[in-house]
């Protein structure tokens, strides 16, 4: 009896500390609207930012403004999971963009990728999303329909105006007839992204500055 007692508690202790390991690692994959995702900042310089993100990048693309003395420098990571975007003057760069696609990412209402893009507006109800629709055209069969593509919401914050988006991608939503298009197709999150919104002005910025269409929130039943 007293073997079993004791296995018993070292199941409980183990249990509990494998909790604890699993748990950790969630305080740095955050998405914080405004802020940050993870262990990456608005407002970091570069240096600080890659040192944060721990992988290896690559360099993506630069745009010069010279009459301002500005420039934008991206990266990315090799794996295309991270994108680091960094704006400002020559040498005084600060991160302005940050996106991820890893799926442990997501905002403390459990939105990220993988999240059905129509029910954002009632899981992030409290920061009043704006949510963009398209219109596209399935397969080969001439079938149009309306869907909702990303949300994105806006803040303040010390760092200054911000945007939080959440963009979407199509897929299934009933498996698929070999050679036949897809009858019905639904959009879940590909990336998230924060940004400054000091790219929009430059056009930078992915989230379009009119967010015509805009949908009412989605009210859970």
């Amino acid at each position: 009896m007293r073997l079993v007692t004791t296995v018993a508690l070292a199941v409980v202790l183990l249990s509990f500390l494998a909790a604890g390991a699993k748990a950790a690692p969630t305080r740095d994959a955050l998405v914080r609207p405004g802020e940050g995702i993870g262990k990456v900042q608005l407002g970091m310089t570069l240096k600080t930012a890659l040192r944060s993100l721990g992988r290896p990048v690559v360099f993506v693309r630069a745009e010069i403004f010279p009459q301002e003395s500005l420039r934008y420098l991206e990266y990315r990571t090799k794996d295309h999971l991270w994108t680091i975007g960094v704006f400002g003057i020559r040498g005084r760069e600060r991160v302005a963009l940050v996106r991820t696609r890893l799926r442990q990412e997501r905002t403390k209402e459990g939105v990220g990728v993988g999240t059905p893009v129509p029910t954002i507006s009632s899981r992030l109800r409290a920061y009043r999303p704006i949510c963009i629709r398209r219109y596209p055209s399935v397969g080969n069969v001439f079938h149009i329909e309306l869907h909702v593509a990303a949300c994105a919401i806006r803040t303040r914050s010390i760092q200054g105006s911000t945007t939080t988006s959440f963009g979407g991608k199509p897929e299934c939503a009933v498996p698929q007839v070999r050679y036949q298009g897809c009858p019905r197709i639904r959009y879940v999150v590909r990336s998230v992204a924060l940004e400054s919104n000091e790219l929009m002005r430059y056009g930078l910025s992915w989230w379009p500055a009119d967010t015509s269409d805009p949908l009412p929130p989605v009210t859970r039943r």
